[in-house]
């Protein structure tokens, strides 16, 4: 491409270097490996997903015309269906969650919890657990701290870790994730 004409490893490099974020910043941020931030910023990969082109831009801090330009590098035209912003969960589907009395959590296709109802949140703070939109159901169930609070841990994180594996194929079969 022209110099003067960006491309996506341009933009991504100047944005992160501006925000002072190594590579492996980035990709803590965002969910995927510093490998694969790598392969972006060389264009080895140029169309990352509609949901890391989304994390991608929240984690530069793109906002407005810049985020859609942005998008557009990554291959996602203004009007294409994509998933919503980290942190955004369809209002109807909060509501419905908090009249729920169990426990409830909604989470992303990384398993990344998107709103949890009042009894979650007294549940898993009371378990000292971090009860935080944005954190990991993952992190949570295999960080060793909290093993002791789940007498038949490994059962269940085996039944947890096989609906992850299970929701991954769904998510790959229809919008890829990054991989290293």
């Amino acid at each position: 491409m022209s110099p003067l004409i960006p491309n996506l490893p341009q933009v991504l490099i100047a944005r992160r270097l501006s925000l002072g974020l190594t590579q492996a910043a980035l990709a803590r941020q965002v969910g995927c490996t510093r490998q694969y931030v790598a392969q972006l910023e060389r264009g080895e990969r140029t169309r990352p997903s509609a949901a890391l082109s989304l994390e991608l831009a929240h984690a530069l801090m793109l906002r407005g015309p810049e985020k859609q330009d942005f998008l557009a590098l990554c291959g996602h035209a203004a009007g294409e269906s994509s998933p919503s912003e980290p942190g955004e969960v369809d209002a109807v589907a909060v509501q419905l969650l908090s009249l729920l009395p169990p426990p409830a959590v909604l989470h992303d296709g990384t398993w990344h919890m998107r709103a949890l109802n009042s009894a979650a949140v007294a549940m898993l703070s009371g378990l000292g657990f971090d009860a935080r939109t944005g954190v990991s159901l993952l992190s949570l169930v295999f960080d060793p701290r909290h093993r002791v609070h789940f007498p038949g841990w490994e059962p269940w994180a085996r039944y947890v870790l096989a609906q992850f594996k299970r929701d991954s194929l769904r998510r790959t079969a229809t919008n890829p994730a990054p991989s290293a």
